[in-house]
């Protein structure tokens, strides 16, 4: 039997109290927008660059935006951010598999504690790193220097919250997608090309160069602790000093 579904303004159905809907068959409410109860005068419009909201019908202020509420889609215009203060986020989260789009285990999100960077989180682990935000560029995404460096905007505010955002004014219909295997990438200029690498890639004191070949190599003054991993294309156990400090517990610093 095949379901019906739909999805209401919320002035078409007597319980939703201002919110958008999604009903089906039976007239059971699946999902809700979820804002809150009073608001009766309210209309659903999709914008121009893909934004549900809901807007107060006397008043046209936003009640509601898909655009807070992302899967695994960014879209131009939309804004990944947290606030250290209150703990709030705007995140990304990976589909199970391309046929399931239940929320699988990997996420995006920004660290606003330091200097701002984005994550790739497999639950609460960290598994990739845009390396932090220089004003311009983040450092461990080197082709930002050309393609990207007028596309995105990072925003602060005084009260600890950070946002990233971008546009392309001749590619408006760029998108970067995170992947139910949590790779994140960008989809428009080149299918499936991948930003970035996996967290901790190179190991302890290595760099990372996603344009080299291979893309791992030492800090100056260090070498790799196991040159045989290292040169099979293994970089996870990562570098030491090629000459030990010279100092000691028991010496004097």
């Amino acid at each position: 039997m095949q379901m019906q579904y739909s999805i209401l303004c919320p002035q078409k159905h007597q319980m939703s109290y201002g919110r958008l809907v999604v009903l089906n068959g039976q007239q059971e409410i699946l999902w809700s927008s979820n804002v809150s109860a009073g608001v009766k005068d309210s209309i659903a419009q999709l914008t121009d660059d893909g934004n549900l909201v809901l807007l107060g019908k006397n008043n046209g202020n936003v009640i509601w935006e898909s655009f807070q509420r992302p899967c695994n889609t960014l879209l131009p215009n939309m804004r990944l951010g947290a606030n250290a203060r209150t703990g709030e986020s705007t995140v990304l989260t990976s589909c199970i598999s391309p046929s399931n789009p239940s929320v699988g285990r990997f996420s995006v999100s920004m660290d606003p504690l330091r200097i701002p960077e984005v994550f790739v989180w497999n639950y609460k682990s960290p598994f990739w790193r845009s390396g932090p935000w220089n004003g311009q560029i983040f450092i461990g995404i080197p082709e930002m220097n050309s393609v990207y460096l007028d596309g995105f905007n990072l925003a602060k505010t005084a009260d600890g919250a950070v946002s990233l955002s971008f546009t392309y004014v001749n590619q408006p219909n760029s998108n970067f997608v995170l992947r139910s295997d949590g790779k994140l990438i960008e989809r428009a200029w080149k299918v499936g090309t991948r930003i970035g690498i996996n967290y901790g890639k190179c190991g302890a004191f290595g760099s990372c160069n996603a344009v080299n070949s291979p893309i791992c190599s030492c800090l100056r003054g260090f070498v790799p602790k196991n040159p045989d991993e290292w040169n099979k294309g293994n970089w996870t156990s990562g570098c030491i000093r090629r000459t030990p400090l010279e100092c000691t517990e028991t010496q004097n610093i």
